[in-house]
């Protein structure tokens, strides 16, 4: 007779289901009030519900609703199917049970994603039923919806468990699967702010990296529906029929995750020593890890909340002291929060300050988050100075304070010259007197398709009026105002979606054929003789003695059906003010009665606002922060 070992424990498996039915149950309840009952009460009460609308109702429930509830049902399910390992006396008996480790794991983990998997299917049926009586059996998206949510559960459920075998206390379970879920979008949000603090011109960390990490938000960004069907109607539009599940790549690339961690998560329960449980890590070689991350996640997160509460912008300091030795030691607090913490949770005591071993490695911790305050202050990889190569461009756009200035490739260096002289303006950042300040970007368009992108925030002072006096005679050069305005061979009254022309009191709207003929005939001809839209950096006389109060704002977007998806759509929005040297724009205004003023001062303050670091004066409901404007000379 064969003796054969069973991978799988069928009494161990419905024990556990019904230990823990109120949570099925409640799981139940919410999926049945959430989509079915939801979904009748909203559209019940239309005599003829159009299939289009049922199958974007659904479907879009995987990318919030479906997101939400799993994500938070996963750990709840998975803390309560291994409950015994954090009790001593439970983790006894399971250890006592003539069982194979594989053999609880399996029954405990399936009694904790099968009662889930069972609600969804219920679930289904029940929304296939109110989706008959609403006139559509929607079969098809409703297996989706079944598939989406199973595949998206057990995404969350497998990195649930795996979280709930790194621990040995029911409490930390839940805060290690919550913490780890946010942490790279966390992490990229306050190392990218310090990076914008220390290094000029850096503007947050660009890519969806830290996206992918974390599954919540890109299931939320990523799923939802695409029109799989549409008809045009008589007058030319086009209305979607049917919808399809787009994002099947992200939910199928997490689930496959989840039975990775899974798979995981049996590893270590093989390998994990019972009489942890009660431990905050249960595995001897990960305490060393959790004690540095809960180290480096406090200096992060509570140093950088500390030094958020003592930064004074106007002197650049923190805490009274220099940028980089404020935060250093708000890091530095956090920090010692966290490794501490940490050794008093592996070792349950508060008796840890006595061991020199303890201090030994605070001690490395401090070193590195100097090293890494010092690399970011002095910027010893060059980011700052950092530019593309010429034969590398394809375009250089900048934004002055919102105009905006487009250099071809053939007019690079000249792109390259004006970039280097704005980098030149950040030892001036630090002056304690300014007289207002002006926002650049610059965005680079390679010839590989990558962009580079930077951001300036540059003080009007004595040290930099130079610069944005010659940035002003670049930026109005012919090479840079070949690039304004916009020029398309096709372009047809159809691609215009609004234009207005606001003179104050005055309003005017065009039809779609008059801001064609508006545009055509009479501002890019105006635009290409370079006698609109001059950029003006600075406050001087000339800019009122020679600009009407007139703005003439127009959005151009290239008309598409709804079935072309292109990325590469020509749109462009333009914000356009006429001057004394717009002969045909102003002929054009006069004809149809448009007051033509010259600019005042307080239109220059509109257009260029003026920053201060002026006294504050403190009151019951707040503060507020009294501007001095310099004075303009006047017209």
């Amino acid at each position: 007779m064969t003796l054969r070992t069973s991978c799988f424990d069928r009494g161990l498996f419905l024990k556990t289901v019904k230990r823990f039915w109120p949570l099925w149950v409640g799981y139940l309840l919410i999926w049945i009030m959430d989509l079915p009952v939801s979904m009748f009460e909203r559209y019940s009460y239309r005599e003829m519900v159009p299939l289009a609308t049922l199958q974007r109702y659904v479907l879009g429930s995987l990318s919030l609703d479906c997101v939400m509830i799993t994500f938070i049902a996963a750990p709840l399910s998975a803390m309560a199917v291994f409950s015994h390992l954090y009790n001593d006396r439970s983790c006894g008996t399971y250890a006592s049970l003539p069982l194979k480790r594989e053999s609880v794991f399996l029954s405990v983990m399936l009694a904790g994603l099968v009662p889930l998997v069972l609600t969804h299917i219920v679930t289904f049926a029940v929304n296939c039923g109110v989706s008959v009586s609403l006139g559509h059996a929607m079969m098809g998206t409703n297996l989706t919806w079944l598939l989406g949510s199973v595949l998206e559960l057990v995404a969350f459920y497998g990195f649930a468990v795996l979280c709930a075998q790194l621990t040995g206390h029911l409490l930390i379970a839940p805060a290690v699967y919550a913490v780890l879920s946010f942490t790279a979008t966390v992490v990229q949000l306050i190392v990218g702010g310090l990076m914008e603090l220390f290094l000029y011109g850096y503007s947050g960390l660009s890519g969806n990296f830290a996206t992918l990490l974390t599954p919540v938000a890109c299931l939320m960004n990523h799923v939802g529906y695409e029109q799989a069907s549409f008809v045009t109607t008589a007058e030319g539009y086009t209305q979607a029929t049917s919808y399809a599940l787009d994002g099947w790549g992200y939910i199928i690339a997490y689930a496959i995750a989840g039975l990775g961690f899974l798979f995981l998560s049996l590893v270590l329960y093989r390998k994990r020593r019972m009489e942890t449980a009660g431990d905050v890590v249960a595995f001897r070689p990960l305490r060393p890890v959790f004690k540095y991350a809960l180290a480096g996640g406090c200096a992060l997160v509570l140093g950088m909340i500390l030094a958020g509460l003592f930064y004074n912008d106007s002197r650049d300091t923190v805490l009274g002291l220099p940028k980089v030795l404020g935060i250093g030691l708000s890091g530095l607090a956090g920090g010692f929060i966290g490794y501490f913490g940490a050794e008093m949770l592996n070792r349950k005591t508060f008796r840890v300050f006595a061991a020199k071993q303890g201090w030994i490695g605070f001690g490395c911790f401090g070193a590195v988050l100097a090293l890494a305050l010092c690399i970011l202050h002095f910027d010893l990889f060059g980011f700052e100075t950092r530019l593309p190569q010429k034969d590398r461009i394809e375009a250089v756009t900048f934004s002055f304070s919102g105009d905006r200035v487009t250099f071809e490739a053939d007019s690079a260096e000249e792109a390259l010259r004006l970039h280097k002289a704005i980098i030149d303006t950040r030892d001036a950042k630090r002056a304690s007197g300014y007289e207002g300040t002006r926002y650049i970007t610059v965005n680079y368009l390679l010839k590989n398709g990558s962009t580079v992108y930077r951001k300036y925030e540059v003080l009007v002072n004595a040290d930099t009026r130079d610069m944005l006096r010659s940035a002003e005679d670049i930026l109005n050069s012919p090479a840079a105002r070949r690039g304004r305005g916009f020029e398309q061979q096709d372009l047809t009254p159809y691609w215009f979606q609004y234009c207005t022309v606001d003179a104050g009191g005055f309003q005017l709207s065009l039809s779609q054929a008059e801001a064609y003929e508006f545009y055509t005939q009479y501002i890019l001809p105006d635009l290409r003789d370079g006698k609109m839209d001059r950029v003006w950096l600075l406050e001087d006389s000339v800019y009122l003695e020679e600009t009407y109060k007139v703005s003439i704002n127009m959005r151009i977007v290239e008309p598409v059906d709804a079935a072309d998806r292109r990325d590469n759509v020509h749109r462009e929005t333009l914000y356009l003010t006429p001057t004394t040297e717009s002969t045909r724009v102003n002929d054009w205004l006069r004809a149809r009665n448009v007051p033509l003023t010259l600019a005042e001062q307080d239109e220059y303050a509109m257009k260029y606002p003026v920053a201060s670091d002026g006294p504050t004066m403190e009151y019951a409901t707040g503060s507020v922060t009294v501007v001095e404007v310099p004075a303009v000379p006047a017209a």
